[in-house]
């Protein structure tokens, strides 16, 4: 049954209650009491508006299915902390999933993509995509999460931060993920960060600065608005990852109510997924950081949201 039609329905049987009440049905003649008509009426009224009000409180007061999330920044050293997320006990993790992205689909020929209704509905021109490819997602995500579940699994959300901050000219204020999923599941959200520098840095490299203004300051102005919608306790630093893994993905696994293992850390490394670019080798240490520029210095020396932003993360 649509809840929403449910709930309009009681809306409307509340205000014909009122009118009903306003009446003042006790003070009504002794004559009309007496019309079994309306006194049934009444009372077949009264008792669908009990039967609306159980219906919206059972549907109010179900427990929605648990679905982790994970966000970072590209080039922050997400992958390997989701590969190792993907290697703990019954655990799946989907990989940069985006609903409205169109970032994989180039600007060239249409791609082969016999699976990705998204993107043949893309190709297809059917009007207002973005709106149906976010009902798709938000279907296709229950229906694994069913299957996950089903098989005594635990389903992670890997979400391609990337898309909605840091692509083109202007950038959303929140997770899209998130918002698309967040009426059916109960979310259990973190968000893995590195310095910024060093994810910028790297971002160069690979050539993946797909926003515009360029530059480090508007980097860290977006990097902002992306860490703006979560608390402290759900914020883990990639650097913290790399002094002691076992700590920070048994904390991970722990806020994500995830069961935890150290033999994880053995074969992690087997696990292929989308996002690899920078780590080859399964040892897990820091590495050097990469020559800075005299201009991006003097870049990183006048950012102001570069201030505020390692006085948020504490760098």
């Amino acid at each position: 049954m649509d809840m929403k039609i449910v709930k309009t329905l009681k809306s409307e049987l509340d205000k014909v209650t009122q009118i009903i009440e306003s009446s003042s049905i006790s003070d009504l003649t002794s004559e009309t009491k007496k019309n079994t008509n309306l006194s049934a009426e009444v009372n077949e009224t009264l008792s669908l508006l009990e039967r609306c009000a159980q219906i919206v409180d059972t549907h109010e007061n179900q427990t929605k299915p648990l679905l982790r999330v994970l966000h970072h920044f590209a080039c922050s050293g997400g992958t390997v902390i989701a590969k190792i997320l993907s290697s703990l006990p019954n655990v799946y993790l989907l990989s940069e999933v985006h609903p409205t992205t169109m970032l994989h689909l180039g600007n060239g020929e249409p791609r082969y993509l016999p699976s990705d209704l998204i993107a043949q509905s893309r190709y297809a021109q059917i009007p207002d995509i973005d709106s149906l490819a976010l009902k798709i997602f938000s279907k296709s995500v229950k229906q694994i999460n069913d299957h996950v579940v089903t098989v005594g699994g635990h389903l992670i959300i890997r979400d391609h931060s990337h898309s909605d901050f840091c692509i083109g000219s202007t950038f959303r204020t929140s997770s899209q993920v998130a918002d698309c999923l967040v009426e059916d599941f109960e979310l259990l959200r973190v968000v893995t960060v590195r310095d910024p520098i060093d994810s910028y840095l790297s971002l160069l490299s690979s050539k993946w600065d797909h926003f515009d203004p360029k530059g480090f300051d508007e980097y860290c102005r977006r990097y902002l608005v992306f860490i703006s919608e979560y608390r402290q306790e759900h914020i883990f630093k990639y650097e913290s990852f790399l002094n002691d893994p076992s700590l920070v993905i048994s904390k991970i696994a722990s806020h994500l109510n995830l069961p935890f293992s150290e033999r994880v850390f053995d074969f992690f490394d087997i696990y292929k997924m989308s996002g690899d670019s920078g780590r080859v080798s399964s040892k897990i240490e820091a590495r050097p950081r990469r020559d800075l520029s005299d201009e991006l210095k003097k870049e990183i020396s006048q950012s102001e949201f570069y201030a505020h932003l390692r006085e948020k993360l504490e760098y």
